[in-house]
């Protein structure tokens, strides 16, 4: 159960953060703003792969 709530808040930040990402894009495609989204986005997308292999593997015990 606690996985599902951290998969399910992951996913909410990292389409909010991808939301930012389209209007930082839209006014700088090249600004600071956009290359801190992308990190960002890039560091939740590792948290959500890590969560969901944890997800899987606690699943086949």
């Amino acid at each position: 159960a606690d996985t599902y709530f951290a998969v399910a808040a992951l996913e909410e930040h990292i389409a909010s953060v991808d939301d930012a990402l389209s209007v930082a894009r839209e006014y700088s495609p090249r600004g600071a703003e956009v290359a801190r989204l992308e990190r960002t986005r890039n560091e939740l997308l590792d948290s959500y792969s890590q969560v969901r292999y944890a997800q899987m593997v606690s699943a086949n015990f």
